[in-house]
């Protein structure tokens, strides 16, 4: 239907034969349907959107991601990968609350995205971690540059917070082809970086290395050894 200002209103028409006065007759109901595609588009975008920064959710991530590996593989262009976690997240939850630390979110989801083109995608995949689809790319060499970008970016949204010192964020970068060929690789690689980061004092970024992977493998099974080691009776006292 139209409106006196001419506008569109989506609107469902049922139409039934009747008899009336003994003569046929047609009654027809007309349905406005402008809140259920109101309600429909919210539910469309809470099932591929964070609800809390209104960024891409992990779902839209891995889309996006798999959808970029088929046209760069044709053009022999190269993407990054960004795995981003924000730096002492948890002090800011215990000190401050829950609230604060939402709030926190949403301004980092906002001061980072400002920063981006509209070619490049974020996402939240989950709690404090986030990651970038940056495509295209010329060189490796901006993918680095989009990475200092966002930790500048950050550095002066700490002037004007009251949380200061903890909006700071490492970042692990992998590049497509030469980390990995696939989505997963690339995310895993990534993640692998962003290890590296925080060992490496943090509020800085890293790509990815061919022997990080070895040293967060060595480290984790080192972990998952420690954890069991008491059960086992594994330790020995030595002074």
């Amino acid at each position: 239907m139209r409106d006196v200002n001419g506008q569109f209103i989506p609107a469902e028409f049922i139409l039934r034969s009747i008899d009336f006065a003994g003569q046929p007759h047609h009654a027809i109901a007309v349905r406005d349907l402008r809140d259920r595609r109101k309600a429909e588009e919210h539910i469309h975008f809470l099932a591929h959107h964070d609800a809390l920064t209104g960024l891409p959710n992990r779902n839209s991530f891995n889309a996006r991601l798999d959808k970029e590996i088929e046209p760069h593989q044709a053009s022999a262009q190269s993407f990054a990968v960004f795995c981003l976690d924000l730096d002492r997240f948890k002090e800011v939850n215990d000190l401050f609350g829950h609230a604060a630390g939402d709030a926190l979110l949403k301004r980092i989801a906002k001061c980072v995205t400002s920063v981006l083109d509209r070619n490049q995608m974020m996402a939240r995949l989950g709690g404090d971690e986030f990651a970038i689809i940056a495509t295209n790319l010329s060189s490796p060499s901006v993918a680095g540059r989009i990475a200092e970008n966002i930790i500048e970016a950050l550095r002066i949204e700490n002037e004007s917070s009251t949380t200061a010192s903890f909006v700071s964020t490492s970042i692990g970068v992998a590049i497509f082809p030469n980390d990995a060929r696939d989505g997963r690789g690339l995310l895993t690689h990534a993640d692998t970086a962003l290890y590296r980061a925080k060992t490496d004092g943090r509020g800085v970024y890293r790509f990815l290395e061919a022997a990080m992977g070895v040293e967060v493998r060595d480290r984790r099974m080192l972990e998952h050894d420690l954890r069991t080691a008491i059960a086992r009776q594994e330790f020995e006292l030595a002074y």
